[in-house]
């Protein structure tokens, strides 16, 4: 091997060293300013009574005693994904569910009904002013989100993102048909 290929292998050598033990202290970095991560809303997991804000701003509980199922469509104005998604959501609840089943809009970002988001959709959409880490929808991972609630509260399946085909199939099967 010449001198000179040497000496370039020492110096490629040290620079990738110097590189690999930046990115470590980038990487501890970061992970120093990432909040450690909180379970999803699950199955299982209680939300009864859930405190909303209507079209005033006024506190309103949503009970969910007397209905055997509850469709909770969660969304925030300025997401792209829920833009998407509410037209879907529109088109598969334009038909109300069969009564009891109820359809109920949540806006998390939004702290009264007024928006033009809430507005044009076919259910009804509350505000909603997150509070304390204990919340439970504090817990949703991301919207959009779908939640499917039975008479006591209690959640019996989630769905966060653009729901894809096979996704949109098991809401309608579980939420409308029951």
């Amino acid at each position: 091997m010449s001198r000179g290929f040497a000496r370039f292998l020492l110096v490629a050598c040290l620079g990738l060293t110097t590189l690999c033990v930046l990115l470590v202290i980038q990487n501890h970095a970061l992970r120093a300013r990432t909040l450690p991560p909180t379970a999803a809303l699950a199955s299982g997991d209680r939300l009864s009574p859930l405190t909303v804000l209507d079209d005033s701003g006024a506190a309103r509980e949503i009970r969910f005693e007397g209905r055997p199922r509850t469709v909770l469509l969660l969304f925030t104005s300025d997401c792209p994904a829920c833009r998407e998604t509410l037209p879907l959501w529109t088109d598969l609840f334009s038909t109300a569910p069969p009564p009891p089943t109820r359809v109920v809009g949540i806006q998390l970002d939004d702290r009264r009904q007024g928006s033009e988001a809430g507005s044009a959709l076919p259910f009804e959409v509350y505000g909603y002013e997150r509070r304390a880490s204990g919340d439970p929808l504090s817990r949703i991972p991301g919207v959009p989100a779908l939640v499917l609630v039975d008479d006591r509260g209690v959640v019996l399946r989630s769905w966060f993102g653009v729901p894809g085909e096979r996704e949109l199939e098991e809401i309608r099967t579980l939420s409308i048909r029951g």
